[in-house]
């Protein structure tokens, strides 16, 4: 009697089971082809959204072109179906996006685009320099320089790997021979930027030991076409109370500059400091002389702009 029911049992489960089997089964095409399907769609969706041009957004981020909201807004808007439809391009499209948006006045929107490239791309240099762009103009230093820093770890040559693999940045490059010829120039300018932005957050954050590494890193790493890092160097000795360094970099800055005021008074005080007071009273006597004309009152960067990569 127990083998009876036990028999009963046994092909009541196996009957059971045979239908879920068939279930999952059946449930899996449909899923398989509502993939599919709804991937076809989106490849569909953005091959139609897909801009005929991609000049108006070179010449643009190049500064060769006037703001066109409504020639901005299609870029962003086919940017936004990407990030939507494709996840792993999210990365790359939440750059561009970023630039769209920061030129379209949606500034919060651009800054979260730039933070989630960042955490997509941590290793990719260009959303940590926009980020820092963007906090620096704002005045918010501490997390400027914490962009740079981050930014300034990446590795030259990995970021060229990674524009030339993009398939989204790859459309843009292939339109135009000189974008794609001057992408490493601007790679490695922007590197100098970001030394350069770097050390002045740090001057405005009062942090003036890590100024002082810094400039010498950029002058160690021969990144001193035009002096501004020796000015920078010294002015860190100086309120550092370091004077005889400070010399030092204010007669090398002094010796390939010779028009700006603040670089000679910071000499000056600094030689009195030491005590020199004839050498003192020639650098003071030429930093009054030019304060007729020069009144800055640091070195800053150049128009330093937002870059797509």
């Amino acid at each position: 009697m127990s083998d009876k029911y036990l028999k009963r049992g046994w092909i009541w489960i196996g009957r059971r089971v045979g239908t879920w089997y068939l279930l999952t089964f059946l449930v899996s095409l449909l899923f398989i082809d509502y993939v599919q399907l709804r991937d076809h769609v989106r490849a569909k969706t953005l091959s139609r959204l897909m801009p005929e041009s991609f000049d108006y957004l070179i010449d643009f981020a190049q500064n060769k072109r006037e703001l066109d909201q409504e020639k901005l807004q299609q870029y962003e808007y086919y940017y936004e179906k990407v990030v939507d439809f494709i996840p792993i391009y999210r990365g790359d499209a939440y750059e561009i996006l970023g630039f769209c948006h920061y030129h379209l006045g949606e500034y919060r929107e651009s800054l979260m685009d730039y933070i989630k490239a960042s955490r997509i791309n941590p290793h990719f240099f260009w959303p940590h320099y926009n980020l820092g762009v963007i906090y620096f103009k704002r005045g918010y230093y501490s997390k400027a320089s914490s962009a740079f820093e981050t930014a300034l770890a990446t590795k030259l040559e990995d970021n060229f790997d990674v524009i030339n693999t993009s398939k989204l940045f790859n459309p843009i490059l292939m339109s135009s021979h000189p974008f794609t010829s001057a992408t490493m120039l601007r790679l490695k300018t922007a590197y100098r930027d970001s030394h350069v932005l770097l050390i002045l957050s740090y001057y405005y954050l009062n942090d003036f030991p890590k100024m002082f590494q810094q400039a010498s890193s950029a002058i160690a790493a021969s990144l001193d076409e035009d002096g501004r890092f020796y000015y920078y160097a010294g002015l860190a000795a100086y309120h550092m109370k370091r004077y005889k360094e400070a010399v030092y970099f204010f007669q090398t800055y002094t010796g390939m500059n010779t028009d700006f005021a603040n670089a000679f008074y910071y000499l000056g005080i600094s030689l009195k400091a030491l005590g020199n007071e004839e050498l003192s009273a020639k650098a003071l006597g030429r930093a009054k002389l030019l304060r007729l004309t020069d009144r800055s009152e640091i070195l800053m960067a150049g128009d330093v702009n937002l870059q797509m990569f």
